[in-house]
């Protein structure tokens, strides 16, 4: 009976020091599930507080900032705007593609709590489990893009994930100025995509062959902060 006291106070107190040690490592209680849907999650607790930069470096190794060009299902041929009318200058009122962003990380369902820890820290995007053994937390609104970068911006990525960012960043901003509904923006956007993670599909590589991908900014001794 002593020896049996021991083991158990033994490894209660080795529990203690796991659960003690690091936020991550907290037995996380479980979140309600949906299968190829949105989650909508209101009870995890609040007491699991992560270290941003935590967000960060798990970003740094897991995440995918993702342009998207994708046909326009609203395009209607001949309708390039003109100087003085309401597409103005230069501007489609209606273009053959369009340009989505999105940011995302994708984790075996286990680590979903995980994913929704991250997503309340970042404030933005939805769980979705996409296949049977797999859950994705995915950011697409341009709202809520915009505070996927106002997180990045103040706690920054240090691998060559910081290159894809930027050129994301810029993306995003061209968006915001509407420059995506120039034919000019548009060949620009699909020139940075050509640089971010896999490079242009096929069928852009197609449709655009004079396009060359942008210069990547040359990531290098970046130091980790120190998140104290």
């Amino acid at each position: 009976m002593e020896r049996k006291t021991s083991l158990q106070t033994t490894n209660s107190l080795q529990a203690h020091i796991l659960l003690s040690s690091a936020s991550t490592l907290c037995t996380l209680p479980s979140v309600s599930a949906c299968l190829s849907k949105p989650r909508h999650v209101s009870s995890l607790a609040t007491s699991v507080a992560l270290n941003p930069w935590f967000v960060t470096g798990f970003s740094d190794a897991e995440a995918c900032f993702r342009v998207s060009v994708i046909k326009n299902k609203n395009y209607k041929p001949g309708s390039v705007g003109e100087e003085g009318t309401k597409g103005g200058r230069g501007r489609l009122t209606s273009l053959p593609l369009s340009v989505r962003l999105y940011f995302q990380i994708g984790l075996h369902r286990k680590d979903e709590d995980i994913l929704e820890l991250i997503r309340l820290k970042l404030g933005a995007g939805k769980i979705y489990r996409s296949r049977s053994d797999s859950s994705d937390l995915q950011v697409s609104s341009f709202k809520d893009i915009g505070a996927v970068i106002a997180y990045f911006d103040k706690y920054p990525l240090i691998t060559q994930k910081l290159a894809d960012y930027l050129l994301f960043k810029q993306v995003f901003e061209m968006v915001a100025n509407k420059e995506h509904l120039t034919v000019e923006g548009l060949k620009k956007i699909i020139a940075i995509k050509a640089s971010i993670n896999k490079g242009l599909p096929d069928e852009l590589k197609e449709a655009y062959p004079d396009v060359e991908p942008v210069a990547r900014c040359n990531i290098a001794n970046k130091e980790i902060p120190d998140p104290n």
